[in-house]
């Protein structure tokens, strides 16, 4: 029974480690369409703003639970704070519903992940799972923004499709590199 609650306890802890490594991700993305908006969408910065200070709150709240649990961030944590602000950049270089769309998309990758950890954590940890649910509500309402301002036209499937595959391969390699 010791060896079953152990094991739970690093699912769990891995799940943080990859999600404090997402959500310093996600707000660099939004520091990267910010950095563009301000030139070229300057309607769009209040909402980047606000969901940029609601990805920050996110990281410190995951940070704090490791720091509070004694246990490590995910190694290669920069790369998360560089790759999220270069897609960031990119997404909005190509115009502000292109911008849109890839939150729409990332956001949308996001909710799966979370789903998947609700799953298990409302089975074996109430208060984490309470506080990754609380975030979850957060990233659906930035997945609702993304898909109210964005668009579904088939020229931005490409695009949609390269945030979609960032995110998954940044949750990938965050589980491979989580402790």
């Amino acid at each position: 029974m010791n060896h079953q609650r152990s094991q739970t306890a690093k699912h769990i802890a891995k799940f943080i480690q990859i999600n404090h490594a997402g959500e310093l991700g996600a707000l660099n993305i939004y520091r990267g369409q910010l950095f563009v908006a301000k030139f070229f969408y300057p309607n769009a910065v209040a909402s980047l703003k606000k969901i940029a200070n609601q990805e920050q709150n996110h990281y410190q709240i995951f940070g704090l639970w490791l720091q509070q649990h004694t246990i490590r961030h995910c190694d290669g944590i920069f790369i998360w704070a560089w790759g999220g602000f270069l897609l960031g950049v990119i997404t909005a270089l190509f115009g502000q519903k292109a911008m849109w769309t890839s939150t729409n998309a990332i956001e949308s990758t996001v909710l799966n992940h979370f789903e998947q950890q609700l799953n298990y954590l409302q089975q074996h940890d109430t208060a984490t799972f309470k506080m990754v649910q609380r975030i979850k509500d957060d990233e659906q309402q930035h997945q609702q923004c993304g898909a109210i301002h964005g668009s579904d036209s088939m020229r931005y499937i490409p695009l949609s499709n390269l945030a979609k595959g960032a995110t998954k391969f940044a949750i990938w390699l965050s589980i491979k590199l989580a402790h």
